[in-house]
């Protein structure tokens, strides 16, 4: 098991994994785009395209209207990342098991025990033991980390206007 913050990588992982199983965890994207912001490599998206290969000319030439506003560079990124992935499922099929982060801090431990048994995995005394030890909170609306990764209101509505239904 391994976590991918990017793209999926599903086609490749299918290719080398036959009987891959995926868990794609969602997220508001609101909450996602300032979480990417305050990451120690946010500069890696906030200065160029993250991802290279991915973009048509005509997505490279609307990301420069985005450029100026990190925020709305960032979603603009997170958009695609969301339409390959939903590209790749629908191309490939592949076992995947869709939940929301949201879902997670409302019910940490049904949430786990559902993707487990999804997974054919059976209930173990070690997640068990980690999921009681653990805190969890939803951080979707905590405060920002810095002034510099605040979102203003009109920021958040742009966001949500760019990345649409992803």
């Amino acid at each position: 098991a391994f976590k991918l913050t990017g793209p999926a990588r599903m086609e490749y992982l299918l290719s080398v994994f036959p009987d891959a199983q995926f868990v794609q965890i969602t997220r508001e994207p609101v909450a996602t785009v300032r979480s990417w912001l305050e990451i120690h490599w946010s500069n890696q998206m906030t200065e160029q395209l993250w991802w290279e290969g991915a973009y048509s000319e005509e997505e490279k030439a609307k990301s420069k209207e985005y450029a100026k506003d990190p925020a709305l560079f960032v979603a603009f990124q997170y958009k695609k990342l969301m339409e390959t992935t939903a590209y790749e499922i629908n191309k490939l099929k592949p076992d995947v098991y869709t939940a929301s982060y949201e879902d997670f801090v409302k019910d940490a431990k049904g949430f786990i025990a559902k993707m487990m048994d999804h997974l054919g995995l059976p209930q173990s005394k070690q997640v068990d033991k980690f999921m009681n030890k653990i805190s969890v909170q939803n951080r979707n609306n905590r405060s920002a980390k810095s002034a510099k990764t605040e979102i203003s209101d009109a920021t958040k509505k742009k966001i949500l206007e760019i990345v649409g239904n992803v």
